[in-house]
C-alpha cells in the first residue's frame, strides 16, 4: 500500500512520527520501539528531519531501515521553518 492510496480512502489512519536518535544507543532503542509500535498496526510511519534541519543525515538511514523492518509505507517528514 502507498501514501496516496491511504489519504485517497477516505479511511481513518494511525501513523506514528519517529525523530533521529543523536546517539548509536538511542538508535538501537529506536528500531525495539517500532516493533512495539507495530502492534498498533499503524498505517505508515514517518521520520523527521528535526528543527531547522539538524537531523537530517540520519532520516534518510532510518526510513530506509523502518521500511526494510515494517514492510509497510515510510516518508521522510520534512519541517520548514524561516
Amino acid at each position: 500500500m502507498s501514501l496516496a492510496s491511504i489519504y485517497q480512502s477516505g479511511q481513518c489512519a494511525i501513523s506514528f512520527e519517529l525523530f533521529p536518535p543523536k546517539t548509536p544507543r538511542g538508535e538501537k532503542a529506536l528500531y525495539r520501539h517500532v516493533d512495539e509500535l507495530l502492534q498498533a498496526k499503524p498505517a505508515y510511519f514517518t521520520c523527521t528531519y528535526g528543527a531547522g534541519g539538524t537531523d537530517r543525515g540520519k532520516t534518510i538511514e532510518i526510513v530506509t531501515r523502518v521500511k526494510k523492518q515494517t514492510r509497510g509505507p515510510v516518508a521522510a517528514h520534512l519541517t520548514c521553518v524561516d
